[in-house]
């Protein structure tokens, strides 16, 4: 007996802006191109997720897993990864060479191995004080 596989969920190009998911299940969702400024996906599933180019501004991820998850060239600013499992997530360039940006996004508490964290670091948008003192990059 395998594993059951996860259901495909396409949310590419939709608008979630604002709404609440918390505790959503989104994992394995392609949300290429979607909406989801000031949405709060507070302790929401969304590992092995693929959000790439999409706006996910001012989205509170506190305590979300986002494992596998990739993010390439999202925008993400003020976004909040507090306390967020970020084991082997992206942030890195899309297609165009357009990087996450992550400007004002906080990571207090949040999950990351050295790698993942070497990789974050990379990220140009990041602040500096977040870079310094939350990520010590």
């Amino acid at each position: 007996q395998g594993a059951v596989s996860e259901a495909a969920l396409d949310l590419t190009g939709c608008d979630y802006s604002g709404k609440d998911l918390s505790g959503a299940v989104l994992s394995g969702a392609d949300m290429a191109r979607a909406r989801f400024p000031g949405a709060v996906l507070r302790g929401a599933e969304v590992s092995r997720t693929r959000a790439e180019a999409a706006d996910f501004s001012g989205v509170d991820f506190s305590s979300a897993n986002m494992y596998s998850s990739s993010w390439a060239g999202a925008k993400l600013r003020d976004a909040e990864f507090d306390n967020a499992i970020l084991t082997n997530a992206t942030f890195g360039k899309d297609r165009e060479g357009n990087w996450a940006d992550l400007k004002g996004a906080h990571f207090e508490g949040a999950l990351l191995s050295q790698s993942d964290l070497r990789r974050l670091c990379a990220n140009p948008t990041l602040d500096q004080d977040t870079r310094l003192y939350e990520l010590g990059c």
